[in-house]
């Protein structure tokens, strides 16, 4: 059973004002009232030893307050030191009708994690992608498929016939520098996904977080940040996993002020939430393109609410299948342009 002493203890009587994060963020504590609060909205747990890591929550409870001062929809439920307590907590209703921040320093939850991977679409950031080219690759131990998305990958460290593994299994795949040029490609697959994976070392020159490798290239904090904010934004995202940094906050005050403004990115996106899902025909504006040279029935939907885009390969349209997609796609499709998301898909039917 959890308990109240998984909080940080310097936080436990800390002071918070109305503007601030930490009078918002309910703690472990109310696990052993007789009558329990309202269910949270978002729930925020760690993997590791509690000293190492106050800094972080320190760091994350001054900041602003996200939500109105009498809507407390943030629950923390400390640490976990024993990685093993993780399926546990996975598996409590409590849990399942929130949506889980986990913060996984040292990779401990993949384990936990692999089989709810493997069951549900999800998304995975990281810069190396290694598929069955070296034992150790934990891609190895997921069953690529169609529901997986690899974003941002590194073409100097992945090998080609990995890359061509991952694409011929029905992964979707998207290199560093095509999202670099325009981060919001990088929405449509957050909506197609219900967990993404958050690998932090491909984040560029972070030796704050990744001491003992840091890169050249890769993410920048800002993008990292506007990353949280499209994952936030995202209806179906119920799960985000940050792993591989540093997770010693006292010895670097840098990435303990990183990691809680990218949590506070993606709680501030998540209470922009639309809960839209697919809407229905009367709530989209359909466009309507046949590309001969394909012979290929294209309609793509943009939202009236949201203006955001979908599009359709299915020749009627009450019973059409509608995926995510950008307005980017649909301007290269009135050019006579196939985009390779919308090829892709095309080859999953």
């Amino acid at each position: 059973m959890l308990s109240s002493s998984c909080i940080p203890s310097a936080l436990q009587a800390a002071q918070f004002s109305d503007w601030q994060l930490g009078a918002q963020i309910r703690q472990l504590s109310f696990w052993t009232q007789k009558q329990q609060p309202a269910p949270p909205s978002l729930i925020l747990v760690s993997l590791g030893q509690r000293p190492q890591q106050e800094g972080f929550r320190k760091a994350l409870y001054s900041l602003q307050a996200i939500f109105p001062s009498q809507s407390q929809l943030i629950l923390d439920l400390g640490y976990l030191p024993h990685p093993q307590a993780l399926s546990f907590v996975l598996e409590q209703p409590l849990v399942q009708n929130s949506c889980l921040l986990l913060l996984d320093p040292e990779e401990q939850a993949f384990p936990t994690l692999t089989k709810q991977l493997n069951s549900k679409a999800s998304s995975i950031i990281d810069q190396n992608l290694i598929y069955q080219e070296a034992q150790s690759s934990y891609l190895n131990q997921l069953q690529i498929n169609g529901n997986f998305a690899f974003l941002g990958y590194q073409s100097h460290y992945c090998p080609k016939n990995s890359l061509i593994s991952l694409q011929e299994a029905g992964a979707w795949t998207q290199r560093l520098g095509l999202l670099q040029s325009q981060l919001s490609e990088i929405e449509p697959s957050f909506r197609e996904s219900q967990q993404l994976l958050f690998r932090l070392n491909s984040l560029a020159q972070n030796g704050f977080l990744n001491p003992q490798s840091p890169e050249p290239n890769g993410w920048t904090n800002k993008e990292a940040c506007q990353i949280m904010s499209y994952a936030g934004l995202s209806d179906n995202i119920q799960l985000l996993c940050l792993q591989n940094f540093r997770a010693d906050y006292q010895a670097s005050p840098l990435a303990a002020k990183l990691l809680a403004q990218m949590c506070w990115y993606f709680w501030s996106a998540f209470k922009e939430r639309l809960a839209e899902g697919i809407p229905p025909l009367h709530e989209l504006k359909r466009y309507a393109l046949q590309l001969p040279q394909d012979n290929l029935p294209l309609s793509f939907y943009q939202s009236l609410r949201s203006g955001r885009w979908w599009f359709s390969l299915d020749k009627e349209e009450e019973n059409a299948r509608l995926l995510a997609c950008s307005e980017k796609d649909y301007l290269l499709a009135c050019k006579g342009q196939i985009s390779e998301r919308i090829f892709w898909s095309a080859r999953q039917l």
